[in-house]
């Protein structure tokens, strides 16, 4: 949608992304625009596909994700707003990011995502990011 500037971040790094949210094929709005929100990319603090999407991305970006149930909420939804086997698409900016000052948690969460992406890989998901 828009293209950013510089790196992408790695996994362990500090996000801050605003999103809007749908539920399709609807396109049933979840949330407005929402408040910027910070995580760590690689720690479970968010869906699989906000992982991946997030990481995949430059400072300033603008995309669209498309998350399957399996990159997003699966079979269980979230209460009173996601039905279960949804699936959900998100317009992430990426605001900012900083990286990981620590090279041994790095390690540990590249290692760690690696086994979670051969896990991933096996079930086939939809994940697709529009740039």
């Amino acid at each position: 949608m828009i293209s950013g500037e510089g790196e992408c971040p790695m996994v362990g790094s500090s996000v801050i992304v605003v999103s809007e949210a749908y539920i399709l094929p609807q396109k049933q709005a979840l949330l407005g625009t929402s408040k910027p929100q910070k995580f760590k990319i690689g720690r479970n603090c968010v869906i699989s596909g906000w992982d991946r999407g997030v990481e995949s991305m430059k400072k300033g970006e603008v995309a669209l994700l498309t998350c399957s149930p399996e990159w997003a909420y699966g079979n269980r939804g979230r209460e009173h707003d996601v039905p279960p086997d949804a699936t959900l698409q998100y317009k992430v900016t990426l605001l900012d990011w900083v990286q990981s000052k620590s090279r041994r948690e790095d390690f540990f969460f590249k290692k760690w995502n690696a086994e979670k992406k051969k896990k991933r890989e096996r079930k086939s998901p939809v994940l697709q990011l529009v740039l």
